[in-house]
């Protein structure tokens, strides 16, 4: 994988099969290597890594994890180690500080920058995605009619980088609103709570699944990955082969 979003994203799962496995009974030596390789995994997203959705997963996804394998009652500990874990990120990755002052920068001046930014864009996405939905809110535009609508609409509002035609918000929720419309979103939002309550009762494989899946739907707010090849195959192998996983009792015959 090239490409840092995917790169992080993938990381992200292995950080969650890391704190799935520090869980089982493994010899000192092996829980040592895990843990060494979830400090490698984050070194990546925050230190390496130039995409933000890892940035935003990350935090989602190791609290949901934890959470799951080592219980809610330990939540405040995991939540405080996570966040130790950010802020030391936030303080010494200058990776991670340059990229979230771009962000910053490009959100601010969205409306007169003379090119396109990656931040910039993704605001006037959700802005004009936002005012074609409030046409259509309920039924939508119908399926796959999301690059020809926006087009349309984006050329007429504007003459330069603006403008642009898209087939991809760069926001999930705002894509499927769009095309499948309120009735769409809602079953979306239907089969992402069923994949992660079958997750969470499918033990012991699920919460792996489950917990990936909160992370890729915390960086649907800024991407398509549900949608996006590599992003969308690595949700589709982990939700697919670890929810289908039993933890079967084997029973003496008589």
């Amino acid at each position: 994988m090239t490409n840092h979003s995917s790169q992080s994203m993938a990381f992200i799962a292995a950080i969650v099969c890391c704190v799935f496995l520090l869980k089982q009974q493994l010899s000192a030596q092996k829980k040592c290597l895990l843990g060494a390789a979830i400090v490698l995994f984050v070194f990546n997203i925050f230190f390496i890594s130039t995409a933000r959705s890892g940035y935003l997963a990350f935090p989602f996804a190791v609290i949901f994890a934890a959470g799951c394998v080592y219980g809610y009652k330990k939540l405040l500990p995991i939540i405080a180690v996570t966040g130790s874990v950010m802020l030391v990120a936030i303080l010494c990755s200058s990776t991670l500080q340059q990229r979230t002052q771009t962000g910053l920068t490009e959100k601010a001046g969205y409306q007169t920058s003379g090119e396109l930014t990656s931040i910039g864009v993704r605001v006037i996405f959700a802005k004009n995605t936002l005012s074609l939905i409030k046409e259509h809110p309920v039924l939508g535009y119908g399926t796959s009619s999301f690059k020809s609508t926006y087009s349309r609409y984006a050329a007429a509002q504007y003459s330069d980088w603006r403008g642009t035609s898209t087939s991809d918000p760069h926001n999930q929720y705002l894509f499927v609103w769009l095309e499948n419309g309120l009735i769409g979103l809602l079953l979306f939002f239907a089969y992402i709570y069923t994949a992660i309550r079958q997750g969470l009762s499918n033990q012991p494989y699920g919460v792996i699944a489950a917990s990936f899946l909160v992370a890729v739907c915390a960086s649907s707010l800024f991407n398509s990955h549900f949608k996006t090849f590599p992003e969308g195959n690595l949700l589709a192998f982990f939700v697919g082969i670890l929810l289908a996983q039993r933890n079967l009792e084997t029973k003496e015959s008589p």
